[in-house]
């Protein structure tokens, strides 16, 4: 019974020293946070560490400055650049609607121009055929005043005496006299030896004669004289007739004189007509389309002379040729 009760007894003590000394310490520290405390409000800071806090609370506050600074350029950058954005798309809007109206300015153009141009056109055929039709208009004036003028003339004047020419023998005949031949050539007159070349040839009758025996044609040629060349050709028919052809081929370029001055008092044409029998010979003249009307001019000297003319007319660029077959001259 005793000792139960030493146990409770002892227990008892136990836990009232644990919580005397729980409550000790909770004591002390309560005590030491108030003498902590109560130090902390009293502190007082050393200088420096006074101005270094000072100067970093200073840098600390000029960051945020300049940070809301950044910031706040970084908002009207931003803003700017919306704003430019904004203006560049109205700008290429504005640059697209005038290329547009350029090109639509330039079709305006262009057909303005092509349209203009037509009606130039126009007027200026219209301005020709009117300019035209003035010179017609005019010229007829012109024309029948001078028919006006030329009534006026006849009536006035008396009928002018018409001449006559009448060239001797009118009516052509065969020549069987004696010819002296000239060429009529660019206007330049020329006498053709063909007499004389003619005398080579008979010269030449017996050797030719004896190459006929063998052969059935012979050809070939004399001179030159007085500038020109015979080329002849014989044939010899079945019937044993003998047929000659000549050409007379010049070999030299402006032969002879022009007709102006073989007309002249002293020419070579005149010395050499002075020394012909006027009424046995004939003039046989071959004459080239370009001197027809020298020929003409020529004929009437002649006749004015007392001569026969004949008249041989050629082709261009054609020779004189004669042949035993031939034509003889008409002359009047």
């Amino acid at each position: 019974m005793s000792r139960i009760q030493s146990l409770q007894d002892d227990e008892s003590i136990g836990s009232d020293s644990f919580l005397d000394v729980v409550s000790n310490i909770v004591g002390i520290l309560i005590i030491l946070v108030m003498v902590a405390g109560s130090r902390a409000k009293t502190y007082v800071a050393r200088p420096e560490e006074a101005v270094e806090s000072r100067t970093i609370e200073a840098d600390a506050d000029a960051a945020k400055d300049e940070l809301r600074a950044e910031r706040r350029r970084a908002q009207s950058l931003s803003a700017e650049m919306g704003r430019l954005t904004h203006e560049a798309s109205r700008l290429a809007n504005e640059v697209k609607a005038a290329e547009y109206a350029q090109v639509q300015l330039g079709t305006f153009v262009a057909t303005a121009e092509h349209e203009l141009a037509k009606q130039r056109e126009q007027l200026d055929e219209k301005a020709r055929n009117e300019h035209d039709l003035a010179k017609k208009i005019v010229a007829a004036r012109l024309k029948l005043d001078e028919i006006r003028r030329e009534q006026i003339s006849v009536v006035s004047t008396a009928a002018p005496e018409i001449e006559v020419k009448a060239y001797p023998s009118p009516i052509s005949s065969t020549v069987f006299t004696k010819e002296q031949h000239y060429r009529l050539l660019g206007k330049r007159l020329t006498r053709v030896p063909v007499d004389e070349l003619f005398e080579m040839l008979y010269d030449e009758k017996r050797q030719l004669r004896w190459q006929l025996e063998d052969l059935p044609e012979v050809g070939g040629s004399f001179g030159p004289r007085d500038g020109f060349r015979m080329d002849y050709h014989i044939i010899k028919t079945t019937q044993q007739r003998v047929i000659l052809e000549a050409r007379y081929v010049p070999v030299e370029g402006n032969l002879g004189e022009p007709l102006a001055e073989a007309l002249a008092e002293g020419s070579r044409f005149r010395t050499a007509l002075a020394r012909l029998d006027r009424p046995n010979t004939t003039i046989t003249i071959w004459t080239y389309p370009d001197s027809f009307d020298e020929f003409r001019q020529i004929r009437k000297e002649l006749y004015g002379l007392g001569f026969r003319v004949a008249g041989r007319p050629l082709y261009k660029d054609a020779l004189i040729t004669t042949s035993t077959q031939g034509s003889r001259s008409s002359a009047q």
